[in-house]
């Protein structure tokens, strides 16, 4: 099996970690997710194997979109489903309030982040304050919120909205701040990732067919390599800097073949006559200075 990418829909119940020790047990290799997904969660799951898992943190850095279902009336100290149940009111469903509720918090506010998560505070992971039943000051940060489309309402006390946005945002705590601003509270109910930055989840494959197709040695047409993973610009390297290039060490811009421009701080791949990729640089001043080395990748 080669290294690169593979998109997992992960199924509700497991966590991120769970679906990482699954496929690390199949595949005798290195590797990790690119963006938790809670529990509750379904959807796409991008899966670093190998040499990929160098890459992790450029995808984690990427837009994502998914599909909520929140339930009203409900408040919970989870802001999901599956909380404790903190307070109920009655909800009484008005389309207009709805679209002028969820309107409300398309672009950029303080997002409070949910008790139960791995955020850390004073060392330790949120979810740990959490079971100790310890009361901690929730931190709020900067949410960014490209788009939010209201697809349908679910009777009794159900919408489906589909939510476009940056890296980092919860969507509990987006759901529990609807359920607010409406004035009865509100909880996340469902929620699939469909989009991870270009990875889509009409590319993705269950857990099962993922074993089927490694036991069955196809596996491989489903890998995405490393450099189709991302978008940046590709250069190569002539052999004359081949002592500089294998060995970590910055390169002058010299040594780059074609007239591609690139600027101060750019990141891009950088190749060698062979087309072997050799890893992720930046442009400092007149050297590429390696950020990530690859070794056997093709």
């Amino acid at each position: 099996m080669c290294d690169g990418i593979v998109i997992i829909n992960k199924p509700r119940g497991l966590t991120s970690h769970d679906v990482v020790y699954k496929i690390k047990k199949l595949a005798k290799k290195k590797v990790g997710h690119t963006g938790t997904l809670d529990p509750i969660a379904t959807g796409v799951l991008p899966i670093c194997i190998g040499e990929a898992t160098k890459i992790s943190q450029f995808i984690i850095s990427q837009d994502k979109k998914y599909l909520a279902e929140i339930k009203f009336g409900i408040r919970t100290d989870s802001f999901d489903i599956t909380g404790n149940v903190l307070e109920e009111k009655k909800f009484i469903y008005d389309e207009k309030k709805i679209l002028a509720c969820i309107n409300n918090f398309v672009g950029e506010y303080l997002q409070e982040v949910p008790i139960f998560s791995a955020v850390k505070f004073m060392g330790k992971k949120l979810y740990e304050f959490a079971r100790a039943k310890i009361d901690v000051e929730l931190k709020k940060r900067l949410a960014k919120i490209y788009e939010i489309k209201f697809i349908k309402f679910v009777a009794p006390d159900k919408i489906w909205i589909e939510v476009k946005c940056a890296k980092g945002v919860y969507i509990r705590s987006l759901c529990n701040d609807i359920g607010n601003f409406y004035g009865c509270g509100a909880c996340l109910n469902n929620l699939i990732r469909i989009e991870a930055g270009k990875f889509l989840i009409g590319e993705s494959i269950s857990l099962n067919r993922f074993e089927f197709l490694f036991e069955n040695n196809l596996l491989d047409k489903k890998i995405i390599k490393i450099d189709r993973a991302l978008d940046f610009k590709k250069v190569i390297v002539s052999d004359v800097a081949k002592k500089f290039l294998y060995n970590g060490n910055k390169i002058d811009v010299k040594f780059v073949l074609g007239d591609e421009k690139f600027f101060d701080k750019e990141k891009f791949l950088v190749y060698d006559e062979n087309k072997k990729l050799i890893g992720i640089y930046v442009r400092q001043e007149n050297f590429l200075q390696p950020i990530r080395m690859f070794s056997g990748v093709n």
